[in-house]
Formats: C-alpha cells, structure tokens, sequence
C-alpha cells in the first residue's frame, strides 16, 4: 500500500459525513492509486456467474453487519464475494472475508448503508479487496491451511513473550488459548470484535501507515497492553466473557478515541527485523519451521475445509448480556486519553509513514515527504469521489 506519510488529521478526523467520504477517498487512493478499473463487464460478468462457495456466502452474509446491512446491502455484498471467489480460485470464500468485504463496502458508501448500493461502489470493494489479498497477501489468511496466519500467530507469541511476559503467563496458567480471542481478531481484522470507530481507527492505520497488513501485530500488542491490568484480574471464564462482549464498548465509551490512543503507543512497539523478514518471505501450505514449543496453540487453527470458518463461540456478539463482568469502557478507565496523547497517535501515523518509506531504502526523507505530498494532493482535489 502507498504510505500516507502526512495529512491524515485533515482527511480522516471522525467517521461521520464529509470525513466519511475522505476516509472513501484516501483508502481508494492508496489501495488503487490511478487504477483504471477497465473493463466494466469483468466485474459484472463475475458477480453473476455462480461460485461453489454461493452457499457458504449465503450462509454468512445475515451475520455481517445485521444491524446495519438491508437486502440490498446483503445482496451487494454477496456479489462481491462471489466475484472474489472466483478470480482467487485457489482461495475461494472462507469466513472472515465476509466482514473484511463488508467493511470495505461500508467505506464505500460513506458509512451510510442507508445509502442504494451502487454498481460502481461493488466494483471499487472488488478491487480493494484483491489488492489486499494479493498485494498485502491477505490471502494467507485464507487459504487452506492457513500460512500466513500460522506465520501472525506464531510472531504474536513472541511479541507477547517479549512484551507482556506477565499477561502470556497468566494466560498460560489460565488456559487461556489463541481460539478465545486471537483467531477472530486476526481472520476479522478485529471488525466482529471491536466497537465499529475503534475498528476504523485501526484500519486507517494499516491502510494509510504504510506497514499494511503487518500493522495487526503492534495493535493487538498496543490494545492488550492497555487492558493487561483488567485481564490479569480475571479468570479463564471471565476473560472468555470479557472478549465475547469488548464490542459492546461501543455503548459505554468512546472506542474511537480508545482506538487512537492504543495506536499512540503502538510506536513502542517494534518488530525485530527476523520476525520481520519471515512474516514476508513466500509462504507454502506447509510451515513446519514454524512450529516449535508454541506448536500447540497455534495448530488448532486449522486442519479441515469446516476450520475455514471463525470460531462460532464468537458468532453472536450482540446476543451477549450487557453489564457482564469486564466493561470494555471500564477496562480503559485508569488511562484516560488527554490531547497530548491524541496528538501523539496522529504523529505515530506520520512517523509509520516515513519509517516504512526509510525502511525501502532506496527513498531519501525528503524525497518521501514530496510523494507523501502528491498523493495528499490529489485525494484534495476530490479525485475518485
């Protein structure tokens, strides 16, 4: 993805009206660039043709959004997952698309599902979504076997051996296993599991600050983190209880501000260079280098086409109790966000932007600043609305 290196602030500051046609724009703009999207028949021709996987779609898309996705909107998304099935046939449909694609579609329509879906919109959701599973190798996620994810969960492991060593131990101690929480963070990207503006802060980091995909990892890290104190407080059942109801946030507090402060100190939060260049060398469909005393917890994520599916003990959020033990607005009442630390997390975006573009090597500081500038320009201009 094109770093955005400066200007988010102007461009994505709430998720509401006109900053939800920015968002539109700055996320199309450096998922697609000048993409010409060509011939208007390919998508349609795609949408229309029946896929294997139109059952498991089916299945799927009354749990995407229910709240917010009307028939149209389902059907909208239905085709788009369809089309997607086929031009990734090696990858087909596998549950957690239908939330990814459903974001992107309520980007797309300026966070409005009220809104008709339009054809032009499908097409755009299309593209972004295969530029995110072919260019950010978001199919890994998803492919039989699941690579890329066995690849995430065993540097998370690390990550947290090296982070929060208190907070694996207790987990350890309480059986607390990849499957109550991690699996459908990460086959989600948080959207089934986090307040709705919590979830967009997020993912304009990982669009816009450079690092794509691998941005998930300092997030979780940077969000456990902050509710570590909470969850070393609790037992196996009630962090279970806790993860199944953090999305009814949303009602207590303010998740997007939470949101930016948990960026803020993602900064903090490095990535060793091996752990690195492993998560980006080519992945095969068998990882037994990866694998060693962490083995246990992270093969459980699949083993057979019924594991290509999110854990259903996650399924029903909202049939959930409210009031149950561990309010996500309480878990974040003993560091409350101040300005000093919001304008952090907007120079946190911008430093992620520069380090990635330092981290090519081959583009000097000035020289990222002048391309972060142009594409700021020509998302101000209006182009793609």
């Amino acid at each position: 993805l094109r770093p955005l290196a400066h200007g988010l602030p102007d461009y994505l500051e709430g998720c509401e009206g006109a900053s939800a046609r920015r968002r539109r724009r700055v996320w199309r703009r450096l998922c697609l660039g000048a993409m010409d999207l060509g011939d208007r028949e390919y998508y349609r021709a795609l949408a229309a043709k029946p896929s294997p996987a139109d059952a498991e779609i089916r299945r799927d898309i009354g749990r995407t959004f229910p709240e917010k996705l009307d028939e149209e909107a389902q059907e909208a998304l239905f085709r788009v997952l369809r089309a997607v099935s086929h031009r990734l046939e090696d990858v087909g449909y596998c549950q957690g698309m239908n939330f990814v694609t459903g974001l992107l579609l309520f980007v797309a329509q300026n966070g409005d599902f009220r809104q008709r879906p339009r054809f032009e919109k499908e097409e755009e959701v299309f593209w972004m979504l295969v530029c995110l599973m072919v260019d950010e190798r978001l199919s890994g996620f998803y492919l039989r076997q699941f690579p890329l994810l066995r690849r995430y969960l065993w540097a998370f492991d690390h990550l947290l051996a090296s982070y929060l060593p208190d907070l694996q131990a207790h987990f350890l101690e309480e059986g607390v296993q990849h499957g109550v929480y991690l699996h459908q963070w990460f086959l989600t990207l948080f959207i089934n599991c986090l307040p709705l503006p919590m979830v967009l802060v997020f993912w304009d980091t990982m669009i816009c600050g450079g690092r794509g995909l691998e941005a998930i990892l300092p997030m979780t890290l940077s969000l456990l983190q902050a509710l570590q104190n909470v969850l070393l407080s609790m037992s196996f059942e009630d962090i279970v209880r806790f993860f199944k109801t953090i999305k009814k946030g949303e009602r207590h507090s303010d998740p997007a501000i939470i949101g930016k402060y948990v960026i803020a100190k993602c900064g903090a939060i490095r990535i060793p260079p091996d752990l690195e260049q492993h998560l980006r060398e080519p992945f095969s469909l068998t990882e037994e280098d990866l694998f060693d005393e962490g083995a246990a917890a992270t093969s459980s994520a699949a083993s057979s086409d019924e594991d290509r599916c999110v854990d259903s003990g996650h399924r029903d959020l909202d049939s959930q109790e409210e009031g149950q033990t561990g309010s996500f607005g309480a878990a974040f009442t003993e560091w409350p966000p101040t300005s000093e630390s919001l304008g952090s997390y907007f120079q946190s975006i911008r430093q992620i932007g520069r380090d990635f573009l330092g981290w090519q090597g081959n583009v000097p500081s000035a020289k990222a600043e002048t391309m972060a500038s142009a594409v700021n320009s020509q998302i101000g201009e209006g182009e793609g609305v």
